[in-house]
């Protein structure tokens, strides 16, 4: 990512460009974990001069976390699995 976020909308659309620049098809996938690294303090952020995060998502985000705590995660992004039928494995963990 070009520039640290705690945006939804900015996560799921870096993680769909480098989901889009490795998947081929023809090949059976399987579901898989991701793990963030190297995660920091917003409010210790390195500006950027030419790429930023749109401070409107700043201000959503807290609509939707405070929305979600109230009415107990029902605000969904059209992204997310909403109908799980699959738990995660930790064998190995």
């Amino acid at each position: 990512m070009p520039f640290p976020t705690s945006s939804t909308f900015e996560l799921n659309k870096y993680s769909q460009i480098a989901l889009d620049s490795i998947f081929e098809s023809g090949y059976r996938y399987k579901k898989a974990g991701v793990i963030l690294m190297g995660i920091s303090q917003d409010k210790t952020q390195q500006l950027f001069m030419f790429e930023y995060e749109n401070p409107k998502h700043k201000v959503l985000m807290n609509v939707l976390d405070r929305m979600n705590l109230k009415l107990g995660d029902k605000i969904k992004f059209g992204s997310q699995d909403l109908k799980r039928k699959w738990k995660m494995r930790q064998d190995s963990l």
